[in-house]
């Protein structure tokens, strides 16, 4: 087979999952927190039916998503706290972000900092982004990482216990 045939390969999920397994999932998970538009659904979905079949363990396939989003998270917060608004007038267009968008996330974590985290993880698309906000309004690392990984914790048990 030509070699670009073997790269579109890896643009399958479900192909990766079931081939790279574990680290799939992390990596997958990893991009999706970064704001690259990755489907947890599908990638957990897939990923709880390998369970079933005993190719993977579902415990381990939900804690390794859970660890790839948060990774994925921390990096994507770091961008929005350390570069802020200059990377959103850059390279907004590209993550669906504007001014407007960010002047709203702000204002929602400011109202809502204890569970506007944790509640953005469990809506689809918008968990995708949510980290890149919340680092430009200094929610708090600590209390990022926690929530993250608890909304995570949720869509990612669900979403493989679908696919179970």
């Amino acid at each position: 087979m030509p070699p670009h045939v073997h790269l579109l390969a890896l643009l399958n999920v479900t192909n990766l999952v079931a081939t790279a397994g574990y680290g799939a999932v992390f990596v997958l998970s990893l991009l999706q927190s970064c704001c690259v538009p990755t489907s947890s659904e599908l990638t957990m979905g897939f990923a709880g039916v390998l369970a079933a079949q005993g190719k993977l363990s579902l415990a381990g396939v939900i804690v390794v998503g859970v660890l790839g989003e948060v990774v994925g998270a921390y990096i994507a917060w770091a961008v929005g706290r350390y570069a802020g608004r200059a990377v959103v007038d850059r390279f907004g267009r590209y993550l669906l972000l504007t001014h407007g968008d960010l002047d709203r996330a702000e204002d929602w974590y400011d109202r809502h900092q204890r569970f506007g985290v944790f509640g953005s993880r469990l809506l689809p698309v918008i968990r995708n982004f949510v980290a890149v906000p919340a680092g430009i309004a200094e929610v708090p690392l600590g209390r990022f990482g926690a929530l993250t990984a608890a909304g995570s914790l949720l869509w990612d048990g669900a979403w493989a216990g679908v696919g179970y």
